[in-house]
């Protein structure tokens, strides 16, 4: 797959950021977009076709956005958490499909990438109405 120049792969991400990048975020953003190239390729089950690069362009920013924007205190995966004064307790709650960290497709991005997804399809050889 070929790699976005990284101009337009950082105009992307601040755009979908709706912010301009930070100098450390830029650094972020170069590393991350190899982990999103690489899931998109995981994902299709081949490299995407040349049709598809504005898609793969826009989930890749899309991507590296949802990655810069979650907080750095939280623990990657956290899904809730429950604080109790009175006697003192605390919860972490942990979704069953938590991301590490770093990129991650959302089901919107599955979608939007499904046209170029290849998969294996059974065909019967003979007709089911003459054995």
């Amino acid at each position: 797959m070929e790699q976005m120049d990284q101009s337009p792969l950082h105009d992307a991400v601040a755009a979908a950021l709706r912010r301009c990048l930070t100098d450390d975020e830029i650094e972020q953003a170069t590393h991350l977009a190899t982990g999103a190239h690489a899931l998109i390729r995981g994902h299709l089950g081949q490299d995407p076709p040349d049709e598809a690069s504005d898609v793969v362009s826009y989930v890749v920013a899309q991507m590296i956005a949802r990655a810069l924007s979650r907080a750095g205190d939280v623990p990657a995966g956290l899904a809730s958490l429950t604080a109790t004064t009175g006697p003192f307790s605390l919860a972490h709650g942990y979704s069953t499909d938590s991301q590490g960290g770093g990129v991650w497709l959302t089901r919107q991005d599955q979608i939007m990438l499904r046209p170029w997804r290849t998969g294996v399809v059974s065909v019967p050889l003979t007709s089911e109405r003459y054995p």
